[in-house]
């Protein structure tokens, strides 16, 4: 979606990435697909990601002390 404002725009894509437990093939299919889908956005605006990109967090030891358990 791409949103036109005053002084700049907002280019937004909303996904729904898949889970680590997936093939691999499936998984760099959506990321080629996002990366094509970010290189037709014009470059000038402002480009946003949102969505469930299905990241884990917490299962680094080294991050324990900032994100807990």
């Amino acid at each position: 979606m791409r949103v036109r404002e005053l002084f700049f725009n907002y280019s937004l894509i909303c996904v729904h990435a898949t889970t680590k437990d997936k093939v691999d093939d499936e998984k760099d299919n959506f990321y080629e697909d996002l990366d094509q889908i970010y290189e037709e956005c014009t470059k000038r605006d402002v480009n946003i990601i949102i969505g469930d990109l299905k990241a884990k967090i917490g299962q680094e030891e080294m991050y324990r002390p900032i994100i807990r358990k």
